[in-house]
């Protein structure tokens, strides 16, 4: 089972015996060997030193909200419109037909 060379293992010794980079463990020898550096690559983190990392959004919510609101007034507005409209017709139309089947 384990081949005509003798021992399973006889791939993994050069790796176990550290013939592989010394600043990694050598589980992560392969998983490490295809980095390359990202050239020109632009990542904006938070600092661990920021001590208010809420407050910008917390300072503009009030107004973003507002205009959120404000902008989609028109969206839901009409279907609010439509929609009463329709049950006013409805009943309207109802209670006339009530009125018209009265013995």
């Amino acid at each position: 089972m384990a081949g005509a060379g003798g021992s399973a293992f006889a791939r993994s010794r050069p790796m176990m015996a550290g013939a592989g980079r010394a600043d990694a463990a050598w589980a992560l020898t392969k998983w490490w060997k295809a980095h390359t550096p990202d050239n020109g690559l632009v990542m904006r983190t938070l600092s661990p030193y920021e001590q208010q990392p809420v407050m910008p959004w917390m300072k503009t919510w009030p107004q973003a909200a507002y205009t959120k609101f404000v902008r989609s007034v028109p969206y839901w507005g009409t279907s609010f419109f439509i929609v009463w409209a329709t049950v006013e017709i409805t009943d309207a139309i109802d209670a006339q037909e009530s009125m018209d089947h009265r013995f």
